[in-house]
């Protein structure tokens, strides 16, 4: 491996994804440091980097190569809080002859350890249109950080507003952090529900009416995920189906929105219906008039090309799924027929399937639609839709 570096020293682009690689591995490539000046783009995920090894990159790579614009260490749980902060002090040196890495365009640090102590500094040092410099795409989700690192790390976002490059912030965490369910929705409304710029945003442990609120009112991203999202309000036994229909009335009007992902309990319409004495079957049948509202706020929205709610759209093994789930059944048992129409027998769940078969065509439809904007055949493409 060390060879590889040694006998390319104007490489620009070292991808090792994949690779099984240790913090041994990757002490072997940085002890040619010098040999990786002019390197701009490292892709060092899905591997078994550990602290020690992202210190030596830190220590030895990234003084020497400052211009680096696409850094992913994702994937690599054992990198930890300590490596993750080394390599955020090796971007933003804290002594003023230290050199930061100001032409940083992408950094992606998903599932590494990274906790609130790197989410602090982080927030620190990019607080300030030279501190971010070039940076646009910052990953870091999939790790343990709790309320005050999301609330610094969105506090930047929304202080900077539309004087920062920032566009995609992926902040959702595992799901078993310890921050309560829905207890950051005001801030994150705040702070990036409205955000003017970013174009890619995913969060969790959100209440379902603060995302229904953001696809309503944000008229800028393009993709949008919530993990873990909150179904219930003690308030509101109707609080899913309100939240429901918002949702799809923002679909019908949000013309910028393209990719909608929101993970739902597999239980969703039976949370839905609780205390309202529904049957299976009636609980299929009103899931069917609902779906029914979603499919006829999408016919006219001609952005949205990829929509995920697991739980309520039921496209195929969801149908499947939810189904077995909701009945309390075994789900060997429930998909040994392999298709959508065997497993659906009442009217109601008939009724789901042929809905969810129209949204996967309205779907189709706008992706369609897109690659006829993209190769200027949008106008032609209208007339046969």
């Amino acid at each position: 491996m060390k060879k590889l570096v040694t006998e390319n020293s104007d490489m620009e682009v070292l991808s090792l994804t994949r690779a099984h690689m240790t913090g041994s591995g990757l002490k072997i490539i940085c002890s040619a440091h010098k040999n990786l000046r002019r390197l701009s783009r490292l892709d060092l995920s899905y591997n078994r980097l550990d602290g020690e090894g992202i210190k030596e990159l830190a220590t030895l790579v990234m003084p020497t190569s400052l211009d680096f614009r696409f850094l992913d260490l994702s994937e690599n749980p054992n990198i930890g809080s300590a490596g993750c902060t080394a390599l955020l002090k090796a971007i933003w040196p804290p002594s003023s002859h230290g050199t930061r890495q100001k032409n940083l365009v992408a950094l992606q640090l998903a599932n590494t350890g990274f906790c609130d102590d790197s989410a602090l500094f982080l927030a620190q040092n990019i607080d300030k249109t030279e501190g971010i410099g070039a940076l646009h795409n910052i990953n870091v989700s999939g790790n343990l950080i709790t309320k005050p690192g999301l609330v610094a790390l969105m506090s930047c976002a929304y202080r900077a507003g539309s004087g920062a490059p920032l566009r995609r912030l992926f902040l959702s965490q595992q799901t078993n952090t310890n921050s309560l369910p829905a207890s950051m929705d005001a801030e994150i409304f705040q702070m990036v529900g409205n955000h003017p710029t970013l174009t890619h945003l995913s969060l969790s442990k959100i209440s379902f009416g603060i995302a229904a609120e953001i696809v309503n009112v944000n008229k800028t991203l393009v993709s949008f995920q919530v993990d873990d999202l909150v179904l219930t309000s003690p308030q509101d036994n109707n609080y899913a189906l309100v939240c429901f229909n918002s949702l799809c009335q923002g679909l019908s009007v949000n013309q910028s929105l393209q990719e909608l992902k929101i993970r739902l309990p597999w239980s969703f319409w039976t949370l839905a219906y609780q205390g309202m004495g529904k049957d299976l079957e009636g609980q299929w049948e009103a899931a069917a008039a609902w779906m029914e509202v979603l499919e006829n706020n999408l016919r006219g929205n001609l952005a949205l090309r990829t929509l995920q709610m697991r739980g309520v759209t039921n496209f195929e093994e969801e149908l499947m799924l939810a189904a077995v789930v909701s009945s309390g059944g075994s789900i060997a048992s429930g998909i040994s027929g392999g298709q959508m129409a065997e497993l659906a027998k009442t009217e109601g769940e008939m009724r789901m399937v042929m809905l969810g078969q129209a949204i996967r065509r309205l779907l189709e439809r706008n992706q369609v639609m897109h690659y006829g904007r993209k190769h200027g055949l949008e106008a032609k493409l209208i007339g046969a839709f």
